[in-house]
């Protein structure tokens, strides 16, 4: 990755951390950053972070739901929400309660996970994404960073018949494939044996693709055996994709977007990294920096909430206190 040009802590510095307690790579950002506040606090450091944030209605996470505190009528939507649940994490409440994070409501009284993201989204500044070395993971991270940064809540390599495709290129890999008009290829992208980070920079014009939906091959052994029209997956290719609309659009807000390697020795460079992107949008942000948080679950990759805990903990001790952990 680039180098951090990170220069050390300051006192100006105030951040609100913003995260919908997702188990994953949202619940880690928020672990993290209070154990570095009891950092910067034992040192006699002021109180300089915040958190908050909204969850789908009845704090639903893979591991936690309840009765909403807000909508009487979402009951049996979260009841049906219960039986994706094995067992009830009832430690969760009480991290509710520690980062302030509160359910949004819906107008159906239904469990909705989209609407989520754009309402954290639409209250920060910048966005930091996580993403894992997994193949044709991340479509939700995507959707996320082209909604905050672009406004379009797509992705681009959409593989699903009939669902919306669009955004910017966010794929490392795919970003690299030779035949790419220039300006597609604008965002920023570090890559080394440590990992990819990808960066969009607020008030620079980038190519996103206009939004369409994807038309996949039909499935005919599948349509004939399930009695009804079924549909391949097949993710958008390059040759795809060039023939499609494609405008320039200024960023509404900086990103960055890291995609993390098999070994966790790699994450103090990811940290310094973080602490480098936040300490740059802080110093060109009006008061308290807000910071939203996407990324991968516990489910697409296993540890990731420990390991983005360690890279905020790092980044926000370098931060508040100046010191690498």
């Amino acid at each position: 990755m680039a180098a951090s040009g990170f220069s050390g802590s300051s006192s100006n510095y105030r951040f609100h951390l913003i995260s919908s307690l997702q188990v994953g790579a949202d619940r880690g950002a928020l672990l993290g950053v209070d154990d570095a506040r009891t950092a910067a606090a034992a040192a006699g450091h002021g109180e300089r972070v915040t958190t908050g944030g909204f969850a789908p209605l009845g704090f639903k996470c893979d591991d936690y739901i309840q009765e909403s505190d807000i909508d009487a009528a979402a009951s049996p939507s979260i009841e049906k929400e219960k039986e994706w649940i094995d067992v009830i994490n009832e430690s969760v409440r009480g991290l509710i309660e520690r980062f302030n994070v509160a359910e949004l409501p819906n107008a159906e009284h239904k469990v909705k996970f989209k609407a989520k993201d754009l309402a954290n989204a639409d209250a920060c500044d910048v966005i930091v994404g996580f993403r894992a070395p997994v193949p044709a993971s991340g479509a939700g991270t995507e959707q996320t960073v082209n909604y905050g940064v672009f406004g379009t809540y797509a992705f681009v390599e959409q593989f699903r018949h009939g669902e919306e495709a669009g955004g910017a290129l966010q794929r490392a890999g795919f970003i690299s494939q030779p035949g790419w008009p220039a300006e597609s290829v604008a965002q920023v992208v570090h890559h080394d044996e440590c990992g990819t980070c990808l960066e969009f920079a607020r008030g620079t014009e980038y190519s996103v693709l206009g939004s369409f939906a994807h038309s996949t091959p039909k499935d005919e052994a599948k349509s004939a055996a399930k009695g009804k029209d079924c549909f391949q997956m097949k993710a958008l290719a390059q040759a795809d994709l060039l023939g499609q609309q494609w405008s320039p659009r200024a960023a509404k807000r900086s990103a960055m977007i890291f995609t993390l390697t098999q070994d966790p020795k790699d994450d103090v460079r990811v940290a310094t990294q973080l602490a480098a992107f936040l300490q740059r949008s802080a110093c060109t942000s009006a008061g308290m920096l807000k910071i939203m948080i996407t990324g991968a679950t516990e489910g697409i990759f296993p540890g990731i909430q420990d390991r983005v805990q360690a890279i905020f903990r790092t980044a926000f001790t370098n931060l508040l206190v100046g010191e690498m952990l």
